[in-house]
């Protein structure tokens, strides 16, 4: 699994998970997770967080996933998309919980990432997930 969130770092983990999913043959699962909650002020009127801000996080997400999927099957990789909404969990609960479900084995994160996850989420990590390793 790689979670995706557009930035640098995320995308050093797909390179990453590439690389072991050509050598392993395996499914890449591509997750993106939308806090558009995180991003309210209060100045704007739930109708338009409604019609227009979430709608445009949500749609913005889908294209981070479908760019990174097809980036993967160009190079003849298998993968998956998941596209999540926050409301109000924790994002890295989020992942925890949903390669879970997804039986993943490897989450790939980013450097910045990795240590966030380490910091808030190692103890919901399933004991058979490897240890966390730092994209180069």
């Amino acid at each position: 699994m790689v979670p995706l969130d557009g930035s640098a770092t995320a995308a050093l983990a797909l390179d990453e998970a590439a690389q072991l999913a050509r050598l392993a043959g395996a499914t890449v699962v591509l997750l993106h997770v939308v806090d558009a909650m995180a991003h309210v002020t209060g100045f704007e009127p739930p109708l338009v967080h409604i019609q227009e801000v979430r709608p445009t996080f949500l749609r913005n997400g889908q294209a981070l996933l479908d760019a990174a999927r097809q980036t993967l099957e160009a190079q003849g990789i298998a993968a998956e998309t998941v596209l999540l909404e926050s409301r109000g969990e924790r994002v890295s609960q989020l992942i925890a919980d949903q390669a879970s479900q997804r039986g993943c084995n490897l989450i790939v994160l980013g450097p910045m990432a990795a240590a966030a996850w380490t910091a808030c989420c190692w103890a919901a990590t399933p004991s058979r997930w490897p240890a966390l390793q730092q994209c180069r």
